[in-house]
């Protein structure tokens, strides 16, 4: 995170702090001490008082309510108002108004004492975490205000708020690579040397170049190397696939719980409100690194390498102090992802990743990517009866662009057939297992 962000955020929660402890009274304190302290963090005005909305700033819409009123329930009665008898009608008029999907609008409803945000989807209001009041619950308010939108899963869209550049990305990784060059600077033997060697083993030979290609490099890199020169290519190169790495398991568990294959909620915004560090930092290492969402929601073998997890071992320490503060910045971010709805994902993976490795590395690293129309043709070409019954090996998957579009193909043959939805998805799992379909690089 930036200084300015961080003031920004400090600067919010203390002013609301302090009416918190006169302590503030009704519905009106608690509006003017949000909205006032709001406005001059980000420099934005609110639209406030129109046709009985409490609060908007473009498509984010808020909706406040006395102190304490939602009793610490999502079942009270003053919630169930705040959220089906205002927030949800406001969403539905603004939505019809403005054309904008409905879903892509953000609320939140907020009594002084907790905020919740909350999603409409076909004209029915969907709450989610309960979050009390906190700096941590201060910051998932401002991004929501700074996106203004729910965003769409596209490469676009992921390059634009974590690639290179993005605040959230630069700031993480920046902070992983001085976490990472002090413990490689730091005497003796450790995990994280241990771990970046064996990476550098299979992943990280970067072949000869120039001076000058070196700082072409470096250039479309959003981070800087401040250890050991000899180790400046690699070392970035091996936070950018920790870093990809873990976006990418995040966003795969963003997606497995809103498809409701697991019984955890919108993990990343669950996780960003967590009030303890360690906390947050065990809540990642069990469910996102040792995979427990996945392997409840029956997928086995999602992760599989502890290598790009190290980040977790530094996290604790003086010199990754800055790890936490990052991580929470972009689980906020990505929080305000539609993981509901997914449409142009085709390899958004292959896309990311070559969004975020610059294109003289990747070549350098001899790696290059089938684009989409040479593997339909591929796939075409190679097809020798239905896909229903054969077995399909890809000794150099990569992003998996082949096997997942036999497996589109697999599925269309499937549903063509009459099979059910439930005889597809048990196919299509044995079909995932038998051939290992990796899931980007984790």
């Amino acid at each position: 995170m930036t200084e300015l962000t961080i003031k920004g955020k400090e600067f919010v929660h203390n002013q609301i702090e302090a009416k918190r402890r006169r302590p503030w009274k009704g519905e009106e304190e608690v509006r003017i001490a949000w909205v006032s302290a709001l406005e001059q963090a980000l420099s934005i005005h609110f639209d406030a008082e129109r046709a009985k909305k409490d609060s908007s700033y473009n498509n984010v819409i808020i909706e406040f309510k006395a102190p304490g009123l939602f009793n610490g329930m999502k079942g009270s009665a003053k919630f169930i108002e705040a959220t089906e008898h205002r927030l949800l009608p406001y969403i539905m008029r603004e939505s019809k108004k403005s054309g904008l999907p409905q879903e892509d609008y953000i609320g939140i409803a907020i009594d002084g004492d907790h905020i919740c945000f909350a999603q409409v989807r076909n004209g029915v209001i969907f709450s989610q975490h309960l979050i009390p009041f906190s700096e941590h619950a201060v910051d998932l308010v401002i991004h929501a205000i700074r996106a203004d939108i729910r965003r769409a899963v596209t490469a676009e869209n992921l390059l634009a708020d974590f690639g290179h550049g993005a605040e959230t990305a630069d700031t993480l990784m920046q902070a992983m690579a001085d976490a990472l060059s002090a413990e490689l600077s730091a005497p003796g033997n450790s995990k994280i040397k241990m771990l970046f060697e064996e990476w550098r083993t299979l992943y990280g030979q970067v072949a000869d170049m120039s001076v000058l290609q070196a700082d072409a490099i470096g250039r479309e890199i959003g981070f800087v190397w401040n250890g050991r020169k000899d180790l400046s290519m690699a070392g970035r190169l091996f936070v950018i696939h920790s870093y990809n790495s873990l976006l990418i398991k995040l966003l795969a568990a963003e997606i497995v719980s809103a498809h409701g294959l697991t019984t955890v909620q919108q993990p990343a915004q669950a996780m960003a409100a967590l009030l303890d560090d360690q906390v947050l930092l065990e809540q990642l290492s069990n469910d996102i690194e040792r995979a427990a969402i996945f392997a409840q929601a029956g997928i086995e073998g999602f992760v599989e390498e502890a290598i790009f997890s190290w980040y977790l071992d530094v996290a604790g320490k003086e010199s990754g102090a800055l790890i936490v503060p990052a991580l929470r910045g972009l689980l906020a971010t990505l929080s305000l992802y539609r993981a509901d709805h997914l449409s142009r994902t085709r390899d958004v993976l292959r896309d990311l990743y070559q969004g975020l490795v610059p294109g003289r590395l990747r070549q350098s690293l001899g790696e290059f990517y089938t684009p989409d129309w040479l593997v339909d043709f591929t796939v075409d070409q190679a097809q020798d009866g239905t896909w229903l019954t054969k077995r399909v090996l890809d000794p150099t998957c990569g992003s998996g662009a082949f096997l997942s579009a036999i497996i589109r193909r697999l599925r269309d043959e499937a549903v063509a057939a009459g099979w059910d939805t439930e005889r597809i998805v048990k196919h299509l799992r044995l079909v995932m297992l038998t051939h290992h379909l990796p899931f980007g690089m984790a």
